[in-house]
This record gives C-alpha cells, sequence and structure tokens, in this order.
C-alpha cells in the first residue's frame, strides 16, 4: 500500500465525505497530476487521470473506485472528527449534527461512534426541524420547540465534545 501525503489524505477523503464538489475534485487531480503520479499507485493513477467525470452517479463510482486503496478506519475516524469539530464550535446545528452523526454511526458499522451520540441524540430529536425546514412552521410553535431541546442539545454537545477528545488522545 502506498503512503498519501497528508494533502492527498485530505483532499481524498474530502471527496469521499461529499465535502468537495467532483469537478473540483477532478481539477486538483489536473492540478496536481506530476505529484500524484508518484503517490498513487499506477493503476489508481491511471482509474482517476482516465475518469469521465460527466458520467452519471461518478461520485459514486469515483467512492468505490477510492475505497479499497484507503484505511477505512482511517476514513471513519477522521470525517467523525470533522463532524464532532463542526458540532462543538456550532458550526452546525445540533439537530442536523446529531442527524448526521446518526447516519455516520450506521455507515461505519455501529460500533465505532457511541451509540449515545449515534442514536439516542437523533431520537430525541427526530421531531425538531433542521434550520432548512423552519420556514415550514409557525414561528411561535417553532420557537417553543427549539426552547424545549435546549437541555438535550447542550448535552449532545458535551458528549460530542468527550468523544472528540478521546479520538484526538489516540
Amino acid at each position: 500500500m502506498h503512503t498519501l501525503s497528508k494533502t492527498t489524505k485530505e483532499v481524498i477523503y474530502t471527496t469521499l465525505d461529499c465535502q468537495m464538489p467532483i469537478k473540483v475534485f477532478q481539477q486538483w487531480l489536473l492540478t496536481h497530476e506530476k505529484e500524484l503520479q508518484k503517490e498513487l499507485p499506477a493503476s489508481l493513477f491511471k482509474d482517476l487521470i482516465s475518469f469521465d467525470f460527466n458520467q452519471p452517479d461518478c461520485e459514486s463510482i469515483i467512492y468505490d473506485t477510492l475505497l479499497p486503496y484507503l484505511n477505512l478506519d482511517d476514513f471513519n475516524k477522521w470525517r467523525t472528527k470533522t463532524l464532532l469539530v463542526q458540532i462543538v464550535e456550532n458550526k452546525i446545528d445540533p439537530v442536523l449534527g446529531a442527524r448526521n452523526l446518526s447516519e455516520l454511526y450506521y455507515k461505519t458499522g455501529g460500533n465505532f461512534i457511541p451509540a449515545s451520540l449515534g442514536i439516542a441524540y437523533d431520537s430525541e430529536l427526530d421531531n425538531v426541524p433542521v434550520p432548512s425546514e423552519y420556514h415550514l412552521w409557525n414561528e411561535t410553535q417553532l420557537r417553543e420547540k427549539l426552547e424545549s431541546i435546549k437541555e438535550y442539545t447542550q448535552a449532545f454537545i458535551n458528549e460530542a465534545k468527550v468523544f472528540l477528545e478521546s479520538l484526538i488522545k489516540e
């Protein structure tokens, strides 16, 4: 297995986690072609450079192409830490953060993220809207709903912080 530079790993992880548009990833590949030719296994490099980024479902195909070359545990740890940082630093709505963490909990097989973070908070916050749904709610009812969950969201953020700290120590 080839050792990827920190930058290459970060770009690949960001792409696989759908945080980087596929066209930006394509441009990055072309811009860094010489370095990647040395860094990536020859077959992967050839597959990526010759890949048709205009084909339907290309994100899924890129995911399937890259995944065998990555350490899945490292990728899961990276994307969990990335999400936890967003939660702890209030860069993501707590309800959306709980939903995303629940999705990640199931994607990682339910044995990496603690169940309390992976499913319990999402369950408790299931009937609470995320910011993109606020416009669908009556203003008074929305305010009451958001007020009623402050206790849960603060506990969720605190537990996310503890788990993040444990991952950083590893």
